[in-house]
């Protein structure tokens, strides 16, 4: 057994602890001083009830033992032992914050120190540690990562398409603080193996050495990739034979596509057989319940708030050509059933006989349009549609489509008609009619129109297999990041 790997595994694994832990802590204290700050100086200014209302007196240090409770749920969730990509973390943040301040407001009135503590103040820390927790956190790996010490090595067994695409994913998460060392393969031939079109890693040697170099490079996961011309007894057999031997050991089938969110592992004892549950999340009624309400409640608070920006931007589109600020298009919603979507015009009004005098004029217009049903030098676009579309800023009518049921704040995109005549037998677009199609959605967060037709296809497709209410919350948040960033808009 190599015992190298259980006493270096333990000491990493503490220094993740104690900087983290330090760092929530640093996060958790400014969110309360923050809040006790603007409990005493702001909201005074903003409501008179707050005026009149005396807070406790030493109301900040009778706040101390907050960011302990935090702490104790921010360690239940995992959030000190293990490295998550960004979104699964800020995930577990939530819900560890979530319930931490449950508690919290229950031992504040089980203990009776309701008149001790400003209650106004612990709610305002609630909503700021739900700031401060995740960003010091980002801040603190991208400064790690710089040093290698943080960084923590893999090692791939198998170089066929699992095994480059999860050595393709862990370079993607450079959050993880990871690093793919090598790989190793008994059938591959050659020095190096071509991850992506700028990136090679080097083939260490074949997986019966895997032990032998796990403990030369230090590598801390040993990632297992089943191919499905591999026999299971040749894997389990490895497995069973790496499990104590190495640090961590990571086994990855290829069973790519599958919906992976939601899904439960369980076990037969007697025969020794691994279970995946996969549940139809979209089709349980109460999920469905959640996701109307959050559309409706969301959706009108948004409407409210940016009401005056549409005015300007309807008035804008006017000025630059005359005609109707709102451009109406018949769309493929739920099921299958057609539905009038809106959207701010950023096109001339005769957009449509230019299309058509552009295809049969240009053999490569015609071939583009035909892959794409997009231009990316789209004569038809007026000048105020440029900056709408590379803002998105002309999506934001369909707001409305949300609130009368035809949309839902994301989903996939809303399929216009011809769509539907050339791709209505593919198993993948029947998928994305499942659900209300979205404002916003998956693809436009992982490419928006830098990705092909059919990519954009598989992402709503997998978005519907793999929903979940988190899941919209992610979208929604990389959705502003997309847009302050203007990539992949045209």
């Amino acid at each position: 057994m190599n015992k190298k790997a259980h006493q270096t595994v333990a000491p990493a694994k503490l220094i993740d602890l104690i900087i983290f832990a330090c760092i929530d802590l640093l996060a958790l204290t400014a969110a309360i001083l923050l809040a006790v700050l603007i409990r005493l100086y702001i909201l005074p200014v903003l409501w008179p009830y707050y005026a009149t209302v005396e807070p406790p007196p030493g109301a900040t240090l009778n706040l101390w033992w907050l960011p302990l409770v935090a702490i104790i749920f921010l360690a239940y969730e995992g959030l000190y032992f293990n490295r998550l990509p960004y979104w699964r973390e800020f995930e577990k943040i939530v819900t560890a914050l979530s319930l931490a301040y449950l508690i919290i407001f229950a031992l504040v009135y089980l203990l009776r120190i309701h008149e001790e503590v400003s209650r106004t103040a612990i709610v305002i820390s609630f909503l700021v540690a739900m700031l401060t927790v995740p960003s010091l956190r980002y801040l603190t790996r991208s400064y790690l990562n710089r040093f290698k010490f943080w960084r923590r090595g893999i090692i791939i067994s198998g170089t066929g398409p699992t095994g480059i695409s999860a050595a393709r994913a862990v370079i993607n998460e450079p959050y993880l603080g990871y690093e793919v060392i090598g790989f190793l393969d008994d059938n591959f031939s050659g020095s190096s193996v071509a991850v992506n079109y700028s990136q090679s890693k080097p083939l260490l040697g074949k997986t019966a050495d895997c032990e032998n170099i796990a403990a030369e490079t230090n590598a801390d996961i040993v990632i297992i990739t089943a191919s499905s011309k591999e026999k299971g007894e040749t894997i389990v057999k490895l497995a069973n034979h790496l499990h104590t031997r190495v640090k961590s050991l990571v086994l990855i089938p290829d069973l790519v596509g599958i919906p992976v969110i939601g899904v439960e592992a369980d076990y037969f004892f007697n025969e020794q057989l691994i279970s995946l549950r996969i549940r139809n999340n979209l089709a349980r009624p109460e999920k469905l319940l959640l996701k109307r309400a959050f559309d409706i409640i969301a959706g009108s608070i948004i409407v409210l708030l940016l009401l005056p920006l549409m005015a300007v931007i309807a008035i804008a589109i006017k000025i630059n050509d005359p005609g109707s600020s709102i451009f109406r298009q018949e769309r493929v919603g739920k099921n299958g059933k057609t539905f009038t979507c809106l959207k701010f015009r950023t096109m001339f009004i005769d957009a449509e006989d230019i299309l058509q005098e552009l295809i049969n004029n240009d053999h490569n217009i015609k071939n583009e349009w035909e892959q794409n049903f997009k231009l990316r030098e789209d004569p038809r676009v007026t000048k105020v549609g440029k900056f709408l579309r590379a803002t998105s800023l002309d999506e934001l009518p369909q707001l409305i489509n949300v609130l009368k049921g035809d949309m839902s704040l994301v989903g996939p995109r809303p399929r216009p008609l011809y769509e539907l005549e050339q791709q209505s037998e593919t198993v993948l677009f029947q998928a994305g009619l499942d659900v209300r199609p979205g404002l916003t959605g998956l693809w436009q967060v992982s490419g928006r129109s830098e990705l092909d037709f059919e990519n954009r296809i598989f992402l709503d497709s997998w978005y519907v297999r793999n929903w979940s209410f988190w899941l919209d919350i992610s979208i929604l948040l990389r959705t502003f990041l997309v847009l302050f960033r203007k990539s992949g808009a045209y």
